[in-house]
């Protein structure tokens, strides 16, 4: 009769904590991540406007969910060449770390005349000593939309010293319309020792090692070891065209093997799962695709090509800086790194087996001794985070999230 309980109760025991798991693992997945918006709370809070405040969140055309960021430029608009977003400190990339990037891009007008040099999504340089009166050096990664295609420019050549943000295209095809374009960027920003590679709707665009930042900005002062995001429509400044462009599933991690933890809406790659090769970079050319040449980062002698922040300013437009982080505390850094690597098992947003944060949860509830103080800990402690999360960007959650002892930091 005893052992006939004894199973009961191991049994019990089981299916508790696959519940527990099951429940609690997502949550742990998505705690982990430094940058994590699809736009569903309907507020662009931590966002900073650059150049037209006009970007909006919509419930359509969505990639996922209910919401996604709306942005528009065209002739009558304040700022006929710029309407971006500036993520905060879960969009700044540090020197020499490696990140994992997720995000979808629906570009639905894009009128002609085409601008000769557009960017939808940048990880833009900043200048030596955040001097934005001096033009930083190039993009590590940038996609663009030059002449009526879609583009990715990457750093791979010298620096030339001059203003432009848009680097070496190296890979482009025809912009489609109403289309959502579903990336994912693995990059690890370094003056030698950078990674970078790209996929789109799971097929490898481009693979490169090696340095990927410039050393200095314009005025040849070292620039700050960090690059940060920006989303949105950004071009030619004579151009008077109407654009369109939508963006959804951003996400943002920093640690190794992120790739299912970030794609969006479970693009999946052309092999159906992760990629063989998503951690290993092959220091080679572009994968699919063929260079275009390059559009040019401006017309010749154009130096307002430059995407330095305030540099185009209209007289007044000084509410509107797009410096980084202009809006962040004093002593507001980069986002806490995660303690441990993500390995997803369930082929989306990437729960994690055994590891990490819910790795961490079950190690302590099994070291507590017994199913059902450790079931206690792993649905208590998601019930308290749920009750106790301070605000995002908040000293509480920066002192929290930047925790590196038991847990991974972010799990809470």
């Amino acid at each position: 009769m005893m052992g006939v309980r004894r199973s009961v109760v191991r049994l019990s025991c089981a299916r508790l904590l696959a519940a527990a798991l099951a429940c609690s693992c997502p949550a742990a997945a998505q705690a982990q991540l430094q940058l994590d918006e699809d736009f569903e709370s309907g507020s662009l809070s931590g966002w900073q406007p650059s150049g037209n405040d006009t970007a909006a969140i919509v419930s359509s055309p969505v990639r996922a969910g209910s919401g996604a960021v709306h942005t528009h430029l065209g002739p009558t608009d304040p700022d006929p060449k710029r309407t971006e977003i500036t993520a905060g400190t879960g969009g700044q990339l540090l020197y020499d770390q490696e990140y994992w990037i997720g995000f979808s891009v629906n570009v639905t007008r894009w009128d002609a005349p085409l601008p000769s040099w557009a960017t939808l999504f940048q990880f833009h340089a900043v200048p030596g000593n955040e001097d934005w009166t001096c033009c930083a050096g190039r993009n590590p990664f940038t996609v663009t939309a030059s002449g009526g295609r879609l583009g990715v420019a990457v750093i791979t050549t010298g620096f030339s010293g001059s203003c432009g943000a848009i680097a070496d295209t190296v890979w482009s095809e025809a912009l489609q319309l109403s289309r959502w374009y579903d990336w994912v960027v693995r990059l690890k920003p370094s003056l030698t020792a950078g990674i970078l590679e790209v996929w789109l709707d799971g097929t490898k665009l481009h693979s490169r090692t090696g340095g990927n930042v410039d050393p200095v900005d314009v005025c040849g002062v070292a620039q700050e070891p960090w690059v940060y995001l920006k989303i949105g429509i950004y071009k030619e400044y004579t151009n008077t065209a109407v654009e369109d462009a939508y963006f959804d599933e951003v996400r943002i991690y920093k640690g190794t093997q992120g790739y299912d933890l970030v794609r969006p809406g479970g693009a999946v790659p052309a092999d159906g799962g992760t990629p063989a090769d998503a951690g290993q970079a092959d220091a080679g050319q572009a994968d699919a695709g063929q260079a275009d040449g390059g559009q040019a980062d401006a017309a010749p002698g154009d130096a307002a090509a430059a995407d330095a922040p305030g540099a185009d300013a209209e007289p007044g437009d000084a509410a509107a800086p797009d410096a980084p982080g202009a809006d962040a505390g004093p002593g507001d850094g980069p986002a806490a790194d995660s303690a441990a690597d993500a390995t997803s098992t369930d082929g989306g947003r990437g729960h994690e087996a055994l590891s990490g944060g819910c790795g961490c949860a079950l190690a302590r509830a099994d070291a507590a001794g017994g199913c059902g103080l450790g079931l206690l800990l792993v649905v208590g402690s998601r019930w308290a985070r749920r009750r106790r999360r301070p605000p995002q960007g908040s000293s509480a959650w920066r002192s929290r999230s930047q925790s590196t002892s038991g847990c991974p930091a972010g799990f809470w």
